[in-house]
């Protein structure tokens, strides 16, 4: 197990990107809450600041969540560090 779990971890990062992607598009089709329903509402009244609001916090969101694995896999496993 110590040996497999650095890419267990790297395939949870790469993982949670498709997760958010997945939260987004249920969110779109079949949620009146959340960010992707406030897009579509925006989408229909043609308010475009609060669609390009909504793109800028998923990216924001996604950008942070990706950044704390990328932390947390580099203090979990030093030892795997790459010479630069």
């Amino acid at each position: 197990l110590p040996a497999v779990l650095p890419n267990i971890v790297t395939a949870m990062r790469q993982m949670l990107a498709m997760a958010w992607t997945y939260l987004v598009i249920a969110e779109i089709v079949a949620s009146t809450t959340g960010i992707g329903a406030m897009m579509m509402r925006a989408r229909r009244f043609l308010h475009t600041d609060e669609i390009l609001a909504g793109i800028i916090v998923i990216g924001a969101l996604g950008l942070l969540f990706d950044m704390a694995f990328a932390v947390l896999h580099r203090r979990l496993f030093p030892y795997l560090q790459e010479a630069r």
